[in-house]
C-alpha cells in the first residue's frame, strides 16, 4: 500500500495526540487528571487535576506508600491555595495550611494542626509574609567586559513592540525590551543559560538522590519549572521604576494574585532592579554570574515558595546550582536541602539541615525563622528552644548565649543532644549588647516556649527605654557593634510584628480590639521603636 508524505504527517499528528491523551483521565464533570511518576519507580505518585487549562487540584504520594498524603487546592473561594497533609501516615489529614492575599503585597498564612491525633486542630496560628518575593543584592564588581554589539538591537525592539514591549522566546520567557537596553543583546542568552543550568542541576540532584524511593524536592521542582516554562508566559522585566529597590536585585510573583499594576503585568513574573548593571551594556563577569543565579532563584518563587514559610528552596537551590558564598561545605549543605524529601518545614530533619546551611552561608536569619515556625507548631519544645539559642549565637548576636543560660535555669530535664546545642550557644560569650541580649532572650522564651504574649509584650514595654538607649550607645561605639544593633533591632521588630499583626501569643479572653490586648500593646511599642 502506498502512503504519501502528507498522509504520514497526518497519521503522526493523530498518534502524538493519542499518546498525549493517554496520560490524562477524563472525569464526568470535564475535569482532566494528568499523572506522573516523579521518582521513576513505575508507580504514579503525582496527580494534577485540570479544569480546562487551569490547574485546580494537586494530589501527591510523597512517601511512596501508594497513598495520597499531600493535597493542594487552588483558587478556593477564600484562599488562593490550601495545602492538606497527612504528616503522620495514619490516613488522616492532620495539617492544613491556607494562603490568602490581604493586599499591600502581603499574604496571610494560616496553619492548623492536630498534634495528638484526636481529630481536633489544637494548633492554630497566622503568619504574614511578602507575597512578592525578593533577593538581596550583595555583589562586588571586578573587571568589565567589552561592550556588546548593537547591530541587531532594532530587530529585538521590533519583535518586542509586536508583543506589548515583551520579546517572545522559545524557552519559556517574554523579555522586556528594556532588559536589552540595560544588558545588551546577550541578555536572552543569560536567561537561557540560567534556566538550563538550573534545570540540569535539579535533574542531576534528583537522579543522584540517596533516597531513591521517595520524591526528592529537586525532582518535584524540576517538573514544576518545566511545566511553567512550557506555557511560555513568564514575564521578565527591567522597567519597574516605582519599586523600592534598596538592597534588592530582583523580586518575583508567587501567586495568581500578584501583579505589577504600573506595568499591567500579572503572575508569573520576575522583575529585575533597573539600576543594574551599573554600566549599561557593559555588565561585569560578577554581575552576569549573579544575574544567572538570581533569575533561577526568582523562578523558584514563581512556583509559590515564600521566604519565611515552608522549605527554603529558593536560596538553597540557587546556592547549590550556582556559585555562592560558603565554600564547598556551604554548597553541600545547600544541595542537601534542595534535594531533600521533607514532609514539611516543621520536620526535625529539615530544621537541622536549614540551620546548618544558614550557619555555613552566614544567613542565620533563614535558620531563625525556620526554628520559630517549628516552635509555633511545637510549643514547650526544649529541642526547638535549644536550636533557637544555637542559631541566635554568633559574633553579631548576643541573644543565644543568654537564651541558653535561661533555658538551663528553667528546665532540669534536658537531653544530651539539646545540652550540646546549648553548650555551643554558650561557647560564644558576647562582649557587647548583654543587657539587650538578656531582655530579648526572655521575650523569646515567653513568646515561643510559653506562648505567653502578655508576658512577652510586658517585658518589652518595661525595658523599652533601656533597649533604645543601649542601641544608641552601641551604634556610636564601633562598626562591629553597629552590626549587632542591626541584629537586635530586627529581632525586636519581629517580636512586635508577630504579636501585633499575627496576634501570636494573644490571650483569647481579651478582646482583640481592646487597649489591653497583646496586639494593641505591641502596636504602641511599634510606634515607640519606629
Amino acid at each position: 500500500m502506498d502512503i504519501n508524505r502528507k498522509e504520514v504527517t497526518i497519521m503522526m499528528k493523530y498518534l502524538c495526540l493519542f499518546l498525549f491523551l493517554l496520560s490524562y483521565q477524563l472525569l464526568a464533570d470535564g475535569v482532566r487528571i494528568k499523572s506522573f511518576d516523579l521518582n521513576k519507580d513505575g508507580i504514579k505518585d503525582r496527580f494534577e487535576y485540570y479544569q480546562g487549562k487551569k490547574l485546580i487540584r494537586l494530589e501527591e504520594d510523597r512517601n511512596n506508600d501508594s497513598k495520597i498524603d499531600f493535597i493542594t487546592i487552588f483558587n478556593d473561594s477564600t484562599f488562593y491555595k490550601i495545602e492538606k497533609q497527612d504528616s503522620t501516615n495514619t490516613g488522616k489529614f492532620d495539617r492544613v495550611v491556607s494562603f490568602k492575599s490581604i493586599g499591600k503585597g502581603k499574604t496571610r498564612i494560616q496553619t492548623k494542626r492536630d498534634s495528638n491525633g484526636d481529630g481536633q486542630f489544637d494548633i492554630n496560628f497566622f503568619k504574614t509574609v511578602r507575597s512578592i518575593q525578593k533577593e538581596i543584592d550583595c555583589q562586588e564588581d571586578p573587571q568589565k567586559l567589552g561592550e556588546i554589539d548593537d547591530l541587531s538591537t532594532a530587530s529585538y525592539y521590533a519583535a518586542a513592540e509586536l508583543n506589548n514591549g515583551l520579546l517572545p522566546t522559545d524557552f519559556g520567557y517574554k523579555i522586556d525590551k528594556v532588559c536589552i537596553e540595560k544588558w545588551g543583546n546577550g541578555f536572552p542568552e543569560i536567561v537561557k543559560d540560567s534556566i538550563e543550568t538550573g534545570l540540569k542541576c535539579l535533574s542531576d540532584l534528583a537522579k543522584n538522590s540517596p533516597d531513591k524511593n521517595n520524591i526528592s524536592g529537586a525532582a518535584k521542582n524540576y517538573k514544576e519549572i518545566e511545566q511553567l516554562l512550557s506555557k511560555k508566559k513568564v514575564s521578565l522585566l527591567c522597567s519597574e521604576e516605582d519599586y523600592n529597590w534598596t538592597g534588592t536585585r530582583a523580586h518575583a510573583s508567587a501567586s495568581v494574585n500578584d501583579k505589577i499594576k504600573s506595568l499591567g503585568i500579572g503572575h508569573p513574573f520576575i522583575s529585575i532592579n533597573p539600576k543594574i548593571p551599573k554600566m549599561s551594556k557593559a555588565a561585569t563577569d560578577v554581575e552576569i554570574s549573579a544575574m544567572k543565579k538570581t533569575i533561577f532563584h526568582e523562578q523558584i518563587h514563581n512556583l509559590g515558595y515564600l521566604h519565611g514559610h515552608g522549605v527554603e528552596y529558593a536560596y538553597t537551590c540557587g546556592a547549590c546550582c550556582f556559585k555562592d558564598y560558603g565554600g564547598d561545605e556551604g554548597k553541600k549543605a545547600a544541595c542537601k536541602v534542595c534535594t531533600g524529601n521533607y514532609k514539611n518545614a516543621s520536620e526535625k530533619k529539615y530544621l537541622e539541615d536549614i540551620i546548618n546551611f544558614s550557619k555555613l552561608t552566614y544567613n542565620e536569619g533563614l535558620g531563625q525563622e525556620a526554628v520559630i515556625n517549628y516552635l509555633k507548631e511545637n510549643p514547650k519544645s526544649i529541642y526547638g528552644m535549644a536550636n533557637l539559642s544555637k542559631i541566635t549565637s554568633d559574633v553579631f548576636n548576643p541573644i543565644g548565649y543568654h537564651l541558653a543560660l535561661l533555658i538551663e535555669s528553667k528546665n532540669s530535664n534536658i537531653s544530651k543532644e539539646d545540652q550540646l546545642r546549648l553548650n555551643q550557644a554558650k561557647s560564644r560569650k558576647p562582649d557587647d549588647g548583654n543587657q539587650a541580649g538578656e531582655i530579648l532572650a526572655n521575650v523569646y522564651y515567653q513568646l515561643y516556649y510559653e506562648k505567653n504574649g502578655d508576658a512577652a509584650v510586658s517585658i518589652l514595654d518595661a525595658n523599652k527605654e533601656l533597649l533604645k538607649n543601649e542601641y544608641e550607645k552601641m551604634e556610636a561605639k564601633s562598626e562591629h557593634t553597629n552590626y549587632m544593633v542591626a541584629e537586635l533591632k530586627e529581632t525586636t521588630y519581629n517580636f512586635i510584628f508577630d504579636m501585633w499583626v499575627n496576634r501570636y501569643g494573644a490571650n483569647p479572653k481579651v478582646e482583640a480590639n481592646s487597649n489591653e490586648s497583646v496586639a494593641a500593646k505591641a502596636y504602641k511599642l511599634h510606634q515607640f521603636f519606629e
